[in-house]
Order: C-alpha cells, then sequence, then structure tokens
C-alpha cells in the first residue's frame, strides 16, 4: 500500500530540538521498504513547533502509471479517519448537544435491544441481554461492543462477515440499522474491542447535527481548517489522479472494512475509515490537537475536552 506518515512531538520533548540526522534510520526504513518492493511509495513528515523537521517523499503513488508521490498525493486514511469523527463529535459535547454518558439508544433506539453473543464450549451463540446500555463515551473508545468482521473467527465476527452491512451502498442510517440487527460481542465497558463504533459514532453526528457527517465535518472542522482535499471520496475529476493506489494483490487491493474507491461517488460516509485526504491537510488536524484544540487563533475544541 502508498503510506503516509505525520508525527510530531512537543511535550515529551519539552526543551529538546529534534535532529535530522538522528532521524535519518525512519528516512532509510522507508527507502528500504519501497526498494524491496513492499510498498509502492510514502511520504513521511515530522514536525516540532508546528513547522516540518523532516519531510521526505518516497517512490510512486501508482505503479501502473509510474506516478510519483508529490505533495499533493491523495491518500485513504482508513482507521485515522476515526479521530477526526471523534473530534466532531467532541464538539457537539463541548456545545452542549451531546453527553459523554448519553445512552446511545436516546438517539438510535434500536440499540436498546441489541443482545451480547456469548460462545458456548461447544462453538454454539448464546444470547444475553446488556448489562447496561451503550453510551456514547463507550463509543468513543471502543468498549460498546460493537466489532469489526474483518478479522478474527469468533461466532460474532462471523456473524459481521456473513451480514451484507456493506451491500448495495448504504446511507449511514441503513450502515447503523444493519449492525444494530447483530449481537455485540462483548458486554459494553467490559473490553476494548476495535470495530465499527466510530461509524455509529458518525451516525449519532447526523442525528444531533441534522446533517450528513460530511457536511457537519466540513462546517465545523475541515474548512476552517483548510483541509481542503479531505472528504469521503475524491469528487473532482482532475484530482482522481491524486490518489496514491496499493500493489497490485496488496492486502489493501481489496475492500477493506467495507470501504473499496476512493474516488468513486459513494453514500456511506464512514466516520471510521472512509476518509481521504493530504499528509499537509492531516498535518494541520494534528498541529490542532498537538496545539490543545486550537490552530491559527481558531479554537476547535475547549482545552478541558483535547487533552
Amino acid at each position: 500500500m502508498a503510506f503516509a506518515a505525520v508525527a510530531a512531538a512537543e511535550d515529551l520533548l519539552a526543551g529538546h530540538e529534534l535532529d535530522p540526522q538522528k532521524l535519518a534510520p525512519v528516512s532509510d526504513y522507508l527507502s528500504g521498504e519501497v526498494a524491496a518492493g513492499k510498498i509502492p511509495g510514502a511520504i513521511l513528515l515530522i514536525q516540532q513547533h508546528g513547522r516540518p523537521v523532516l519531510y521526505e517523499k518516497f517512490g510512486l503513488r501508482n505503479v501502473k502509471t509510474a506516478q510519483p508521490m508529490t505533495d499533493d498525493t491523495i491518500f485513504r486514511l482508513y482507521s485515522m479517519s476515526k479521530p477526526v469523527t471523534s473530534v466532531a463529535a467532541m464538539m457537539l459535547v463541548d456545545d452542549g448537544r451531546l453527553g459523554l454518558d448519553d445512552a446511545l439508544s436516546k438517539y438510535i433506539p434500536a440499540f436498546a435491544d441489541v443482545k451480547v453473543g456469548i460462545a458456548r464450549p461447544d462453538g454454539k451463540l448464546e444470547l444475553e441481554p446488556l448489562a447496561r446500555p451503550i453510551t456514547i463515551l463507550d463509543l468513543l473508545r471502543h468498549t460498546s461492543g460493537i466489532t469489526y468482521g474483518f478479522y478474527g473467527d469468533s461466532p460474532v465476527r462471523k456473524l459481521y462477515a456473513q451480514a451484507g452491512l456493506f451491500d448495495s451502498d448504504p446511507d449511514n442510517a441503513e450502515f447503523v440499522a444493519r449492525l444494530a440487527r447483530l449481537p455485540l460481542a462483548e458486554q459494553p465497558a467490559t473490553l476494548w474491542d476495535y470495530g465499527h463504533s466510530t461509524d455509529v459514532l458518525g451516525r449519532v453526528i447526523e442525528i444531533v447535527s441534522g446533517g450528513a457527517l460530511y457536511q457537519f465535518e466540513k462546517e465545523r472542522l475541515l474548512d476552517p481548517l483548510e483541509m481542503r482535499d479531505t472528504a469521503f471520496f475524491v469528487a473532482d475529476d482532475a484530482k482522481r489522479s491524486l490518489v496514491a493506489e496499493p500493489l497490485p494483490n496488496d492486502w489493501f487491493d481489496r475492500p477493506v472494512a467495507g470501504i473499496r474507491e476512493a474516488a468513486a461517488p459513494h453514500r456511506w460516509e464512514s466516520g471510521g475509515a472512509g476518509l481521504v485526504g493530504t499528509i499537509g491537510d492531516y498535518a494541520r488536524f494534528a498541529q490542532m490537537l498537538l496545539n490543545g484544540g486550537e490552530l491559527d487563533g481558531r479554537r476547535y475544541l475547549s482545552a478541558r475536552r483535547s487533552h
């Protein structure tokens, strides 16, 4: 797969300046991965004090067309979409329109009656009622019991894989309705379980804000942060050749968590894995978080919410 990395360090390195020469092993590693044919290309950005310390581009964004990595290369962000969606939710918390302790069923009633799937010793699935409701905080910290179906072989994950969650390009409302018909992998608040929690959170944002997830994120976060190339697909035909593509037959050269084509328009706005964007866009988002919720004189999160 093509790869973008952005890193920033402030508090952990207070009083210490990063030395680009000492970061050479990071560059050497990425150069080696490209040379070995393990990834087609990469962009590396390491910042300190809001300024680049190391910025390098490696290899190609598309091996079929031999296009090199460029500053405006657009990457599938996959799970790095999750922090963006989580910040959007916390903005609603700051607004007083969403509560961390609110039950998910307050916004999506179908989750009031969801069951928890327990694997019996004989391998069969036993369903038990919720010990306590799923909360918004559970969605944010992945303790909701909602999982993924593309890894693992537990009975619940098998149900996820067989449920046709992504069939016919659902919108967020339909996708979450399909999830609510499946059992949870464990009781809420008992285990960290990486899954579709942030996708459900995206639907909550839609319900609370009264509009599409992208509409809210664009108005409140992406446009103000000047993240001009961050969206759920590349709408501009002229920019579709900028999308970084995986190597043929790479693990990512197939739908992952329901994400298929970065350039083609689609209805599903996956808050957990659906965004695309450039490294420059994401660096501005990361810097805002590093600054405690503020960038260029504009505050996005209250200081108490950003740490």
